[in-house]
């Protein structure tokens, strides 16, 4: 899977490489550009094919249109937390500002998480370059793209700020839509933790540490949220 073997020469080569190392031989096909609504769709029905490409692809298109996307929903995500648990409305406290902020704390996440990533698969013996962990990361996150365009007008529609505070509560309001929703976005999260765990192991093609990468790149963001909520309180 994180390998490819020459027909020429047999010899073992990265996933990314369109060359073989050893005789120069063609590898694979060559891919220029990601195609975005086409890789969405893949990660839907085939994870590892779309992983693939966004490895192998030579362009890592809209990784930064998809991160600020990502940064708006991390930052909703945020308020959802502070305002439900600690009763705290930030809609209006330095709304842009706050978004800014805590996008940007994102970004650094996502930058540093696929940094060190790559520097462990190095300790591991597995080659594979910054760029590529850093592009199949950001399309993981693609289920939370997706809620934040999708879900997120519908629960403004159905509650307005009220989904973002605890008064009333949203659950009160219209109790099934709220417990609908909030199911969406639990199978969301879901969705991005499977592939996250789906495009480590197309790299490493190591189930265990595809597994702990996974689980710590979720439970960091989630105590991160958490941190973010309390400094808002």
């Amino acid at each position: 899977m994180n390998k490819i073997i020459c027909k020429n020469c047999n010899s073992e080569n990265a996933l990314y490489r369109l060359n073989c190392f050893q005789c120069n031989a063609l590898l694979r096909t060559r891919v220029v550009n990601i195609d975005l609504w086409k890789t969405i769709k893949t990660l839907i029905d085939n994870p590892f094919k779309s992983f693939r490409e966004i490895i192998q692809s030579e362009h890592k298109n809209f990784i930064f249109a998809i991160l600020i996307f990502i940064g708006v929903k991390f930052f909703s995500n945020v308020l959802f937390f502070s305002d439900s648990v600690y009763k705290v409305e930030v809609l209006n406290n330095y709304l842009w500002i706050n978004m800014l902020i805590f996008s940007g704390i994102f970004f650094l996440f996502i930058f540093l998480f696929s940094l060190l990533v790559t520097f462990s698969n190095k300790l591991l013996k597995i080659k594979t370059r910054y760029k590529d962990n850093l592009s199949i990361y950001i399309y993981s996150f693609i289920p939370q793209v997706l809620v934040l365009i999708i879900l997120l007008p519908i629960e403004f529609a159905l509650f307005g700020k009220h989904w973002f505070t605890g008064n009333p509560e949203p659950f009160v309001i219209r109790p099934l839509a709220s417990h609908i929703l909030f199911i969406l976005e639990i199978i969301s999260i879901v969705w991005t933790f499977v592939l996250m765990f789906l495009s480590s192991y197309v790299q490493t093609k190591k189930i265990i540490y595809s597994i702990i990468i996974s689980i710590f790149s979720i439970a960091f963001l989630s105590v991160l949220i958490i941190f973010i909520s309390l400094y808002i309180y």
